[in-house]
């Protein structure tokens, strides 16, 4: 690779960012900031991938939790009613997560590299065939199939809502079957098949508690409530109540998954699209000389750079409100490799 060319680094992330508002791009890419971080990483998705690191590690998955409790609880209470809390709900989603895949996760070993390393959180960078394109990005984790014999890279993703087939699988997080090239040219040598990506889907929001009726003789048998069975299977444990009085509730339950697993195989036609798409869409924003704002409601009411953006679009002093609100980002350092 040409040491003094021009490259465009980019990123799943990040032309997620561009396509949804490119105001967040600059923002987030050019400014290279970010909401500063109370207690650490504030995004339950960022906690969730510290936990799901640590338990497919083999370690204790609630050892983030707990260095993250610790400087939680260190914050005002009035920052900790902002925030919700995040420690304990990311706890009982973690909680119900492990017992629903239990038995299932046996079927999994996690892959090493040729070094005998296991691929688990693990960047990389890597330029486009043909282009000045370099895309990075960081492998959640990458498993075999015992019972087929097939490799998967897993994608942890954390969503709002219950995740149906495939129809549901978000636009951005497709980019991530890239993910898969990137394992079995940069890491495999292209000497070991990958079969393709698994997103692993898990609700933001936490499964609910169900709730004792006031006549403190049942638990609500509520249609509406958006929990999984192990939550509510606690839930009789705790007020002494036998699960088998409640088996129609809890067989709706399982038919309703609070967690998903979504497969997509990998192919050369696939593969090819998506990397012509980043390809384009990362020198869209090279030749990006202004960047654009969304200005969706629903969008910009949850964007973290909210504040900025209309501090700026009403001419106030930006200056401010990022010494007030927002940090540098860290730097990607890997060294990019030919795909």
């Amino acid at each position: 690779m040409d040491q003094g060319e021009d490259l465009i680094r980019v990123s799943p992330s990040g032309l997620r960012d561009f396509a949804f508002c490119e105001r967040l791009y600059l923002y987030t890419r050019v400014m290279n900031l970010q909401p500063k971080t109370l207690v650490g990483p504030l995004e339950r998705g960022t906690l969730f991938h510290a936990c799901l690191a640590a338990l497919y590690a083999g370690e204790d998955w609630k050892g983030p939790l707990r260095e993250y409790k610790a400087k939680f609880d260190e914050l005002g209470e009035e920052v900790k009613v902002v925030l919700g809390d995040i420690p304990g709900e990311t706890f009982r989603t973690m909680r119900s997560y492990v017992y629903r895949y239990r038995e299932l996760d046996s079927e999994w070993v996690l892959v090493c590299d040729p070094e005998g390393k296991p691929i688990i959180e693990r960047k990389f960078s890597a330029r486009i065939p043909g282009t000045p394109v370099v895309i990075r990005g960081r492998i959640d984790a990458v498993f075999e199939h015992k019972p087929t014999e097939t490799i998967w890279v897993w994608d942890h993703k954390s969503t709002k809502s219950a995740t149906a087939p495939m129809s549901e699988v978000k636009f951005g997080d497709i980019q991530g079957i890239i993910y898969s090239l990137m394992v079995k040219s940069l890491i495999f040598h292209n000497k070991r098949d990958v079969d393709g990506v698994l997103f692993n889907y898990l609700r933001s929001k936490p499964p609910a508690v169900p709730v004792l009726l006031k006549s403190g003789k049942a638990l609500s048998r509520a249609k509406s409530i958006d929990t999984d069975p192990y939550t509510f299977l606690l839930a009789c444990k705790k007020y002494g109540f036998d699960p088998k009085d409640y088996k129609k509730e809890i067989r709706r339950l399982k038919g309703r998954p609070f967690f998903s697993r979504i497969k997509v195989p990998a192919s050369d036609r696939l593969t090819k699209t998506i990397l012509y798409e980043i390809a384009t869409r990362a020198m869209r924003i090279k030749d990006t000389t202004y960047f654009t704002r969304t200005l969706q409601e629903r969008f910009c009411n949850d964007c973290k750079m909210n504040p900025l953006c209309m501090a700026e679009l009403f001419d106030q002093d930006i200056n401010s409100v990022i010494a007030a609100l927002y940090e540098q980002r860290g730097d990607f350092d890997e060294e990019a490799q030919e795909v």
